[in-house]
């Protein structure tokens, strides 16, 4: 089975190609030229996912899967929970880069003792050329740290901040066959019974559709 991934983010390509490799799903990246912008204005990761995928199946002529993340801070106060808006930052003027993420939650480590527990939600959606939409969530948490791995992973800079929890290692310094195991022991289990799961209700709803019974009246 092939799955059209909506993103330009090459970490969350990989990541979700990952995920889903021990399910049979053929990750492809989209055309990043021709995705529009969708604002993240739904308040939730998975209201996000569903108007991103719901715009990039228009966009692309295709069916589509899109993935937004949240972050929270269990043990820390309201003011600093990023929730769905990981890349927005309070009091920035222009979008942030990668160093500027990693240099805010670095700050925001360190002025906590260097260790923070961390909780990311995944909101995943499936739209369809015809805007038939399914959804599901799943969530996993982490410890973040400070100072930060010297190791980079494009688009996924607080990878170089958090640890996971098995090895006691920055999720940066995975080499690639680690960061597939680990992705697919993670969200790859319930994204690909929720891929399973709409692929199922497709084909029933095009086996009713194609079982229908047509009017008497209606046949030409």
């Amino acid at each position: 089975m092939e799955l059209v991934v909506g993103s330009t983010n090459p970490s969350k390509v990989r990541q979700l190609t990952a995920a889903l490799l021990d399910a049979g799903v053929r990750v492809i990246p989209a055309d990043g030229s021709v995705l529009p912008t969708v604002p993240e204005e739904a308040g939730d990761v998975v209201g996000n996912a569903l108007a991103k995928a719901a715009a990039f199946a228009v966009a692309l002529r295709n069916n589509c899967l899109a993935m937004d993340a949240g972050l929270s801070f269990p043990d820390l106060e309201r003011d600093v929970q990023p929730g769905p808006n990981v890349r927005r930052l309070p009091g920035a003027r222009v979008p942030p880069d990668d160093d500027d993420l990693l240099a805010y939650y670095t700050d925001l480590c360190d002025r906590h003792g260097g260790r923070i527990r961390a909780c990311w939600t995944y909101g995943f959606a499936i739209a369809t050329t015809d805007l038939r939409q399914f959804a599901d969530r799943a969530s996993l948490e982490r410890t973040m740290v400070s100072p930060p791995s010297r190791l980079r992973h494009p688009g996924y800079p607080l990878d170089s901040l958090l640890l996971d929890p098995l090895t006691g290692r920055y999720l940066a310094e995975f080499t690639g066959a680690e960061e597939e195991q680990m992705w697919q022991a993670t969200i790859g289990r319930p994204l690909a019974a929720f891929v399973r799961r709409t692929v199922e209700a497709l084909r029933d709803c095009s086996l009713r559709y194609s079982s229908t019974p047509v009017d008497q009246e209606d046949a030409p």
